[in-house]
């Protein structure tokens, strides 16, 4: 139950650093890939709903 909640929490923690960074940009090199990083993670998870919701929907 605790890994679970450690998932979570890093997951939150993730994200409210992307959105940071989107307001207040990191030094040049970490900007870069932290954005990166957010964009390519939000890219999976819609390829993921694009491709598995129909099969997830019937459920």
């Amino acid at each position: 139950m605790k890994a679970l909640w450690l998932g979570k929490a890093l997951t939150v923690v993730f994200w409210w650093v992307v959105l940071v960074n989107l307001l207040i940009p990191a030094d040049k090199p970490l900007h870069a890939l932290i954005n990166l990083a957010g964009a390519t993670l939000l890219g999976l998870h819609m390829l993921e709903m694009l491709m598995f919701n129909g099969r997830l929907r019937g459920r």
